[in-house]
Parts: C-alpha cells; sequence; structure tokens
C-alpha cells in the first residue's frame, strides 16, 4: 500500500518539459595566443576560477574569451605570442591601444568587461608571483550609462508565469515556482527578501 501511495503522488515530468541549455565548454588552452610560461599560467587561473572561486561555466567559458581576446591583440600588436615577461614590459600605450582597438569592434559595456577580466587575471599572477603589469594601474576602463530598470511588458510577465508549468519537474513544484515568481512581480521584492517572509507576515 505504502510504495503504490507514493506511486500515485509522484508526478511524471510533462513530455513537453523543454531540455535546459547545455553548460559551455571553457575555452581550449590551443585557442590562447601566448608562449608556453603564459599558457601554463593559464591553466592555473582556470582551475583556480573552477574550484577556489567557484564561478560557473559560462563565467569561466567569458573570462576565456576576454582574455584570448586580449592575448590576440597582443600577438597582432607585438608581432609575436605573449609571454609572462611580455606583460610586464607593456607601457600603458599598449593597453590604450587595446582599448582602442576593442571598441571598434565592440559595445562599451564589453570592453569594460574585457578590461576587467585582464585586470583580474593580472591580479591572479601577481598574487601567486607568477608575473605583473605595473602599466595596467594607468588606464581607465570606459565609463558606462546608468541603465534604467525596465518593467515586463504584459506578454513578458506571462510568460514568466507559465514557464514553471513547462520547466518543473513536478506540479507541485510548478505551483510552488509561480508563487513565488508572483510574490517576487506583484510585490516588487528581491529573491533574498521573498525567502525571507514569515509565515506571521502574511496578511490575515
Amino acid at each position: 500500500m505504502r510504495a503504490s501511495r507514493r506511486t500515485r503522488c509522484a508526478d511524471p515530468a510533462p513530455s513537453s518539459m523543454k531540455s535546459f541549455p547545455a553548460l559551455p565548454e571553457p575555452v581550449p588552452l590551443a585557442r590562447f595566443a601566448a608562449a608556453e610560461d603564459l599558457r601554463a599560467a593559464i591553466v592555473v587561473w582556470a582551475a583556480w576560477l573552477g574550484g577556489e572561486r567557484r564561478a560557473s561555466a559560462h563565467t569561466i567559458a567569458a573570462y576565456g574569451r576576454d582574455l584570448a581576446a586580449f592575448l590576440d591583440f597582443l600577438t597582432l600588436h607585438l608581432g609575436e605570442p605573449p609571454g609572462l615577461a611580455t606583460l610586464g614590459d607593456l607601457l600603458p600605450a599598449d593597453f590604450r591601444a587595446y582599448l582602442a582597438h576593442r571598441a571598434a569592434r565592440v559595445e562599451r559595456r564589453s570592453v569594460a568587461r574585457g578590461l576587467s577580466v585582464v585586470r583580474g587575471f593580472i591580479r591572479f599572477l601577481e598574487r601567486r608571483h607568477l608575473g605583473a603589469s605595473p602599466a595596467l594601474a594607468v588606464p581607465r576602463a570606459p565609463k558606462l550609462p546608468h541603465g534604467v530598470p525596465k518593467p515586463l511588458s504584459v506578454a513578458d510577465a506571462a510568460e514568466m508565469i507559465y514557464a514553471p508549468a513547462i520547466t518543473a519537474g513536478s506540479a507541485w513544484q510548478a505551483k510552488r515556482d509561480v508563487a513565488v515568481l508572483t510574490l517576487l512581480y506583484g510585490c516588487g521584492l528581491r529573491i533574498s527578501e521573498a525567502l525571507g517572509l514569515k509565515r506571521s507576515e502574511a496578511p490575515g
């Protein structure tokens, strides 16, 4: 009896449930235009991102693409793949040239993110006593416009509310997710604020 009751309570996953997209693969080491010592440092950096920093697969892949773009530029700019010693010899003008090169190809937000990734990588090298680049302290990232949050359209709000019926693994999970999404959207709460609510705070 107990086993059959469990069977009745279990909600089979809907046949129309969409599968989540596969996680991105990290940038392969061969993609980085760099000398062997710098490539070895990149391996350690990527392992640190995923292990100690616990960065997501999306973050690691995005950081890898930004760093690869920087090294591609240096290879063209200097005439050969850079090594650890090369980074220490870079001048502020080299970084300004990199920013100008990127600004001609991508939007300002991507330029700022790319420079942030390069700064983070150099700081990692400095902490590990693998290398440094003092000139990187000079250039500034481009100023970004202060965006104003835009409300969801009626269609987008309805799609958000009905999404759990497709993606949730069971009926009760779908109802839970709909309740949470409705609370967040209707009351303008952050997820941390919604999770911090107590039963005594519910209207009588």
